[in-house]
């Protein structure tokens, strides 16, 4: 079994779950879509990106995504290139992006691809405005994931790797850690024995 769930505790304020390896072999994606909708409270999702790889998409799908998706933000929430300045004194594009979509079916049926995509994803409920969601998310080599909720910018964050890594940060004056490890655990396990009995 490939897929394996882990917590990490912080002492800054801030617990990580991680579960390794549930996206290799998936492009579905049907155990983290199970966590979000299982944890997410709000009508609003911010995302940041980082880098488009699509290491695990063939040149078709991800000619095909790299259209899809900006598309489906700009229609139905914000998408925005942030431009980076690097150490000339220029700005770097296509690196980090940022985009808003309603909780809904659509915006479910499109993260898989979004995950597949992008080398790095962010997800969650925002407690901040846009622009200060933009404006962090523009040093987001500096700051990482874990800032979002030491900051008290969400309560609970998902993100995902195109190395098959998905991972839920929260705050555990929030969320009961090992309620939540057992809630996640149980939502992967049976992923993952379903799997095994349709073989």
């Amino acid at each position: 079994m490939k897929e394996k769930v882990f917590l990490r505790s912080k002492a800054d304020g801030c617990c990580s779950i991680c579960v390794d390896g549930i996206g290799i072999n998936n492009k579905n994606l049907e155990p983290c879509l199970e966590i979000i909708k299982s944890f997410t409270l709000g009508d609003t999702f911010f995302l940041g990106f980082f880098r488009s790889d699509g290491i695990n998409l063939t040149k078709e799908e991800r000619l095909k995504y790299s259209k899809e998706i900006p598309e489906y933000f700009r229609t139905y929430g914000k998408y925005l290139d942030i431009k980076i300045p690097n150490k000339r004194n220029k700005t770097i594009e296509g690196m980090l992006q940022a985009a808003m979509a309603p909780v809904n079916a659509s915006t479910f049926h499109i993260i898989p691809k979004v995950f597949h995509y992008y080398l790095e994803t962010i997800l969650f409920c925002p407690k901040i405005p846009w622009e200060e969601f933009v404006a962090y998310h523009s040093k987001f080599m500096d700051n990482g994931a874990l800032g979002y909720v030491t900051q008290g910018y969400t309560d609970f964050l998902f993100s995902y790797g195109d190395s098959g890594d998905f991972r839920i940060q929260f705050n555990p004056a929030v969320y009961d850690r090992l309620t939540m490890y057992n809630r996640i655990c149980q939502i992967v396990y049976n992923y993952v024995a379903h799997k095994k009995e349709v073989r």
